[in-house]
């Protein structure tokens, strides 16, 4: 009895300690550094920030997994830094971390082996840490060790390229050096077009400005509609760092703003209303936005503006005119899309608007449907906890 017992105080121990996920190290980046090259382990960083929703899902569901937890604690010390705070601020310059989570893995040197931005799913996970293990997988070693020899080779840039697009890195480079090496008159190849729609985000860049004066060309193989999507992106990217520059850069903004009204492109009028939009919201300039909404937004909006912009109005708007071309602009994206399954967050926002108006009937009719999707999608009641005290509302009304 007494063996049995002792055996079983011993499982539950052994089993504590799997259950616990990953063992993130207490001490400073450069006591763990020493700690990797006494255990000759590689170092896991989880670089983080405080109001990242990615990094506090992955905290809590990823991380804590058994498996990851036994993987990671075999191979790896592991560490988490908060790139807001402490020495995580020198540590996001050094190591160029421009989104979150950004997930590296780095020898005991400091030096950087592979690295990922953005959260990703348990097998995920591991699969990206086991590349880090072998030397000659196609980590980010492997391809900053070899871009001087291959610069040259396209199928090599095609797949760093791909690889930087995960990393958050600056990527107008590499790019240009690919675009650099190929035939303009090649650009519309599907290939081409493919790098031009994933990574082009440079204005002044060859590729964006062929793509601006063959538009036709690009059109007729892969619709008006996508194209004028990609402009209308770089651009926004583009007038998006004046506004958000510290201070804002009004006068670079406004002789950007002059360039592509003179462009004489069929964008120009969207993209303008779009930085106007953006310009306000940094302002906090409720009226300026509703008057712009109100007069140009069933023009110039298209579907995947919709949801975001409705949600604004909802946050920050009590004009009903307004409120109901947000209310007609998510019912028609809502209803565009009736099949689809993960669009709970359009009826939550469509339902939300509605609240707003008063419309009592359709909004808890819109609601509960939001509800049905998100269980259909496997949400717990905790994720759609804000839908279902909507309902709460609504039916106070």
């Amino acid at each position: 009895m007494i063996k049995c017992l002792i055996f079983f105080s011993i499982f539950c121990i052994q089993l504590n300690y799997w259950a616990q996920g990953i063992n993130f190290e207490k001490g400073t980046f450069e006591e763990v550094k020493t700690k990797a090259k006494q255990d000759n382990k590689l170092i896991f960083v989880d670089a983080y920030t405080s109001w990242c929703g990615p990094c506090k899902w992955m905290a809590a569901t990823v991380f804590t997994n058994d498996t990851v937890g036994k993987f990671f604690n075999d191979k790896f010390l592991s560490i988490k830094m908060d790139m807001e705070k402490g020495e995580g601020i020198e540590f996001a310059k050094k190591y160029n971390v421009r989104c979150f989570p950004n997930l590296l893995i780095l020898n005991s040197e400091g030096e950087v082996i592979h690295r990922q931005g953005g959260g990703l799913k348990a097998k995920a996970f591991i699969q990206f840490a086991e590349k880090a293990l072998k030397v000659g997988n196609k980590t980010y070693q492997y391809y900053a060790s070899n871009l001087s020899n291959q610069k040259n080779n396209l199928a090599f840039l095609m797949e760093y390229i791909d690889y930087l697009g995960h990393t958050c890195l600056p990527i107008d480079e590499t790019i240009s050096m690919y675009f650099d090496q190929i035939d303009s008159v090649n650009y519309t190849e599907r290939k081409n077009w493919n790098m031009i729609w994933n990574f082009t985000n440079n204005f002044n860049s060859k590729s964006f400005k062929y793509l601006l004066n063959h538009q036709n060309d690009f059109a007729q193989k892969y619709t008006q509609d996508s194209v004028d999507i990609k402009i209308n992106s770089v651009i926004q990217k583009t007038s998006h760092k004046f506004i958000h520059s510290k201070p804002i850069q009004e006068n670079e903004l406004n002789n950007f703003i002059k360039l592509i009204e003179n462009l004489n492109i069929r964008q120009s009028k969207s993209a303008v209303f779009l930085i106007k939009l953006e310009l306000y919201i940094k302002n906090e300039d409720w009226g300026n936005y509703e008057k712009e909404l109100i007069s140009k937004g069933d023009e110039l909006l298209n579907k995947s503006q919709y949801n975001a912009t409705a949600w604004n109005i909802y946050e920050k708007s009590s004009n009903t005119e307004l409120l109901k071309k947000a209310a007609n602009w998510m019912k028609n994206l809502t209803d565009s899309q009736p099949e689809k399954t993960e669009n709970y967050a359009e009826l939550d926002t469509y339902a939300c608007v509605l609240y707003k108006l008063k419309n009592k009937n359709e909004a808890l009719k819109i609601a509960q449907k939001a509800v049905e999707k998100a269980k259909k999608m496997g949400m717990n009641e905790s994720q759609y906890q804000e839908t279902s005290e909507l309902i709460s509302k609504i039916n106070a009304l």
